[in-house]
């Protein structure tokens, strides 16, 4: 029923769309009324505070008691043409602009206008016409919210929309699209776009006007409040517009109405900010803010809020009392439209511009049809999307354990709750970037985000430079209809009014140019162009080196002479920062130049590719060429820098490939290697002792040829200008291929057969040459050989006659002797003694200086025993946990080379998921511990060649008091040179102490086999004895079956068998001489120097002088 106070004959059905009665009747139509009304008009009742307060949040009905609704939108009437679109078979979804302002002025504001069957209305104002990212992202995610998988997409046949509906269209793959076309000429064929252009502008209006009611002044506009306006019309019309059939468009897409209450549109509140998971709450900081309230997020309904820092997002708002609810001041201070919730720029003050009109938008005039000239509809297909790089991305958890900027807006918005892309200033970016690079599990992100840029930026340099090229021949007098820019997406394609020659260019005196031009930067873009007006504008090379600088640019060119459109050939381009792939510090520009073109040069050196069309890779392959990239770091330290830079493929493995292995020795044979180099023998001698070579292949995998046909994008330094883009066909093999490290295990293993080497069957990077006496241990690039000097050096010469070689000398006793090396991170000296051998102790410094110790080196033992607590202690927070995993894997690799931390590291690995509080201290008192203790130096010192290994055991059982888990521990020695330990919990809960030995005496009889295999492949045949202090254990292992512990599995039982063939031995070992007690508890400082004083293992003081300095900032 309609309402008493409404007009007799002019009520439309309840929620029938609000449109302007005005603008649609004709004269004689207006005179019928007239008639039928008679010379009086009805008065409206006056309505209660009540019924005007809850009408004010929305204006929704038309009331005409309302002065707003009079003024915005006139009464309402029926439209049967919506109700037909809901008829129809095929869902429809129409689109159509709406303007804001008059279409050729400053204040032009396009607002995307959609419609659907169930009656729900969108509306978003956009920067400009046309298939812009915003536009299309938005109207992608309406669509998105219907959930339809088939649609009519219905609008005008004006180019800027119907280019809108192709970029939609492309982003929907899931979604067949029917496009639909109104008639031209005819507007009311898109009735059901036309209705919702109305019922959007008649409420906007009836709001607008309220608004400024409410603020007692006008508001600008460029305000940014106007763009949020027209979005909360749209969600208004869908949430409290009933229709006929007494339901909103909310609750016919819902099932339920909306329910939730809300504030007035424009209207000053309190609001609680949302913060990011993981953040802390300060306890003295304010829990509400104040803001403005300008709608809805659509996708979850959160409450989006204005503030002078941009607008941020809130679950929960509070009104104020009504004589602080309408705040000038807030308004004038607040920022951010719908494309850029964090803007820059100042907001105008409210004052001077007068209040806009909104009308439809019409195609068919002069505006209309000049934009549709510089807009080309595309058809319905998705078309590729230009690459953009991505800057390093912040993220609110970057700043929950650093803290936020001082006088940097983005900052400002994430500290209020906002989770949108904030614009944050170049200090605040170059705080967090160095602040990021000390973190050990940042750097990968780092690395990314310099090497797209690097890409990017190196690109477009070439393109830049094939423009220059072309430039120059240019005539200097012929005339043109565009302007163009670098046509590349992030630099935009600009489309410009048309000229006809200089001096009408000169009297227009303005170019309007879209595009999208690099990022927001201090550095002024200029526009310059070459030969006269029929060239290319360019932007120089300040421009390409910022980031996205604006979407759409309104460039004022006055002049008073002839436009000269030069170049700009003086700038120098300067690439972004570029971080080290491993530490992510950023890398000197002129050292990773020098190290960049070193790289090129061995590609054009060794041949790795040939250059062949670009479309070849597609047409032979059928994909494109395979990306490439720059992995730079440095392999140095600050004083002695060392830059290495590699062209690397990204090629990515499929599934269904079959995985190319190639082989990777174990670290004992490198240690086994020293151990043979100081024992004594009929071999070794004094007159003529073993010594070690290490010998490193520049750019191996460039000479092994390689194996399948592959295409490779090439550096774009390495590109010709003004040539066609090439690619690169495949010779030889390329780091980053799926099987460059096979095709290269290959190639060498080729040329050390051809040499008279056999290659080991255990592990085939081995390889023993019995008539030489030269043992040889591959990693990678990296050839550790093991013989006389003069058959070492033999080798050296002949590696030299096919690769390009570094050596570090020959290692050995003798004085003419090189008595240290750098070898896999570790650091190998010669002494009188014998050799030493330590791991790099930039590990333990780089631990002790990231856990943030502040006393450190008190702690005498790695760790203790700590007892079962009945309450379990507070989780980390994320920040934290990152920095638990990033130490504690840090150490884990540590201890493959120190001992005495192998089960503290080990149990802190445990609870890497999800460390709490003790985790934490435990893993401080393990730095404190390296702080004390950076060095352990393993000391092979002189003896006489054993005859077999030993591999020492033992178990911890149920050491865990949570899951009762046993620990096994091993160490693996030759005579008195340990080459392997370990500490692993046991998978198997056990029953008792000397099953659980059993299994750890299991674990240790396969590693010592494995050292077996890998002395017959080096030549020596070598036993192996196991030692253990259980009792039990050595029971079972030397029997034949179960016995009474017939609930273990049999496949452990495989032990019974070798120990029978003698391939294995058992003997006793004290509990107290046992080393491997080292790795299955805590232990005490006293007891734990005894037991590595049995593994010839001592702790070192001072600083080795091969080893690098940690770069810790």
């Amino acid at each position: 029923m309609p309402d008493d106070d409404d007009e007799p004959g002019l009520v439309a059905e309840p929620g029938d769309i609000v449109v302007d009665e005005a603008e649609d009747m004709s004269e004689g139509e207006e005179a019928s009324l007239q008639r039928r009304e008679g010379a009086s008009l009805p008065s409206p009742s006056d309505p209660t505070k009540a019924e005007r307060e809850f009408h004010n949040l929305t204006h929704l009905p038309h009331r005409s008691w309302c002065a707003h609704c009079t003024r915005g939108r006139g009464v309402a009437r029926d439209h049967k043409n919506l109700r037909a679109a809901a008829e129809r078979d095929v869902p429809l979804i129409a689109v159509d602009y709406l303007f804001l302002g008059a279409q050729d002025s400053e204040t032009t504001m396009p607002i995307i206008v959609l419609n659907t069957a169930s009656r729900r209305v969108s509306a978003h104002a956009v920067p400009a016409k046309g298939p812009g990212d915003y536009a299309v992202k938005q109207l992608v995610h309406d669509i998105t919210l219907l959930g339809l998988r088939r649609f009519v997409f219905k609008s005008d046949g004006e180019a800027a929309i119907l280019a809108l509906k192709a970029a939609a269209a492309a982003a929907l793959p899931d979604c067949e699209v029917v496009p639909e076309e109104a008639l031209v000429g005819h507007s009311q064929s898109n009735g059901e776009a036309e209705i919702a252009n109305r019922a959007v502008s008649g409420t906007t209006r009836t709001m607008l006007d309220a608004l400024r009611t409410n603020y007692g002044r006008d508001i600008p506009s460029k305000h940014p409040i106007l763009k949020w306006l027209v979005q909360w019309s749209a969600q208004c019309l869908t949430r409290f517009q009933v229709s006929s059939d007494g339901k909103t468009a909310w609750q016919r897409e819902r099932g339920r109405p909306w329910r939730r209450a809300l504030p007035e549109f424009g209207e000053s509140v309190e609001y609680i900010p949302i913060r990011a998971s993981g953040g802390r709450q300060n306890k003295l900081e304010p829990r509400t803010k104040p803001g403005i309230f300008l709608g809805l997020r659509e996708s979850n309904s959160e409450l989006m809020i204005g503030t002078p820092g941009g607008v941020v997002r809130s679950s929960t708002v509070f009104r104020r009392p009504l004589s602080t609810r309408w705040d000038a001041a807030a308004l004038a201070s607040m920022q951010g439209v719908p494309w850029a919730p964090t803007p820059r720029g100042p907001v105008p003050a409210l004052i001077g511009d007068d209040l806009p009109v909104i009308q439809g938008a019409n195609s068919g005039t002069a505006a209309g049809r000049e934009e549709d000239k510089a807009i080309t509809p595309p058809s319905f297909h998705q078309q590729p999307r230009a690459y953009l790089p991505k800057t390093l991305y912040l993220r609110q958890s970057d700043f929950n354990r650093h803290g936020f900027s001082r006088d940097c807006r983005g900052c400002a918005v994430m500290e209020a709750g906002g989770t949108w892309r904030a614009l944050h200033s170049e200090g605040c970016k170059q705080r967090m970037a160095a602040l990021l690079s000390e973190e050990v599990e940042e750097v990968g992100r780092l690395q990314r985000s310099s090497q797209r840029q690097t890409d990017y930026f190196a690109e477009q340099l070439e393109r830049d430079d094939a423009k220059r090229a072309k430039q120059h021949n240019h005539p200097t007098t012929t005339a043109t209809t565009t302007t163009e820019v670098l046509n590349d997406a992030s630099m935009g394609n600009a489309v410009a009014a048309s000229r006809e020659d200089d001096s009408e260019m000169l009297d227009q005196q303005q170019t309007n140019m879209q595009g999208t031009v690099a990022e927001p930067s201090e550095l002024q873009p200029a526009l310059t162009s070459e030969g006269g007006e029929n060239s290319p504008a360019v932007f120089v090379d300040e421009a390409m080196v910022s980031a996205v600088w604006a979407k759409f640019v309104n460039m004022n060119l006055i002049e008073s002479g002839p436009v000269n459109q030069q170049a700009d050939d003086t700038g120098e381009f300067l690439y972004p920062d570029v971080y080290d792939q491993v530490t992510g510090r950023t890398l000197e520009p002129g050292l990773l130049a020098k190290a960049r073109s070193e790289e090129l040069g061995y590609i054009r050196k060794y041949g790795v590719y040939r250059k062949v069309p670009f479309e070849q890779a597609k047409a032979r392959t059928g994909r494109p060429p395979i990306r490439t990239k720059w992995v730079d770091l440095d392999k140095g330290d600050a004083e002695h820098p060392a830059y290495r830079s590699r062209r690397v493929a990204m090629e990515v493995k499929k599934s269904w490939q079959a995985t190319a292995f190639a082989g990777t020795p174990p670290l004992e044979a490198l240690r086994f290697l020293c151990s043979l180099a100081t024992s004594l023998s009929a071999e070794n001698t004094e007159a003529d002792p073993l010594c070690l070579s290490f010998l490193d292949i520049t750019r191996a995998h460039f000479r092994a040829p390689a194996t399948r046909e592959l295409y490779v994008e090439i550096a774009d330094e390495d590109q010709v200008a003004g040539e066609p883009r090439m690619c690169g066909e495949l010779l030889m093999s390329m780091y980053g291929t799926q099987d460059a490290a096979q095709n290269w295990e290959r190639h060498y293993t080729r040329f050390l057969v051809g040499l008279g080497f056999v290659a080991g069957m255990g592990s085939a990077c081995l390889f023993v040459h019995t008539a030489r006496g030269i043992r040889i241990d591959v990693h990678g690039d990296d050839f550790t050989s093991l013989g006389r000097e003069n058959e070492l050096l033999w080798l050296e010469a002949e590696f030299k006659k096919e690769f390009e070689v570094k050596t570090q000398g020959i290692l050995g006793p003798k004085p003419h002797h090189s008595k240290s090396a750098r070898v896999l991170g570790r650091l190998v000296t010669f002494t009188d003694q014998g050799l030493e051998y330590e791991a790099d102790p930039r590990h333990a410094e780089i631990m002790v200086a990231e856990c943030g110790l502040a006393f450190p080196g008190r702690a005498i033992t790695p760790g203790v025993n700590r007892p079962l607590q009945e309450k379990a202690s507070a989780k980390l927070t994320a920040a934290d946990a990152t920095a638990y995993r990033s130490i504690s894997m840090r150490g884990q690799y540590l201890s493959t080379d120190r001992p005495d931390i192998s089960f503290s590291t080990k149990e802190l690995a445990r609870s890497l998921q999800q460390p709490d509080e003790e985790d934490w201290r435990a893993l401080e008192r393990l730095c404190s511990y390296l702080s004390a203790h950076p060095r352990l130096v393993w000391h092979f010192d002189w003896q006489q060649q054993p005859e077999h290994f030993a591999m020492f055991t033992d178990s911890d059982d149920a050491g865990c008091l949570k899951t009762r888990s046993s620990t096994s521990s091993g160490h693996l020695v030759h005579g008195q040179h340990l080459l392997k330990r370990y500490s692993s919990t046991q998978k198997q809960l056990s029953l008792s102490s000397g099953e659980s030995e059993f299994y750890a005496t299991v674990k240790a009889a396969s590693v010592g086999l494995g050292a077996v295999n890998m002395a017959e492949d080096l030549g020596f045949s070598l036993g192996c004895a196991i030692g253990s202090d259980a009792s039990a254990s050595i029971s079972l292992t030397s029997r034949i079956g179960h016995g009474k512990t017939k609930h273990i599995h049999r496949n452990f039982l495989w032990i019974q068998q070798r120990v029978r063939e003698g391939l294995l031995t058992i003997f006793k070992v004290g509990t107290a001489d046992n080393p491997s007690d080292l790795g299955t508890k805590h232990l005490s400082q006293q007891v734990m120097q005894h037991l590595l004083s049995l593994l010839n293992l001592h702790f070192a003081t001072g600083h080795n002088t091969l080893a690098l300095k940690a770069q810790l900032g």
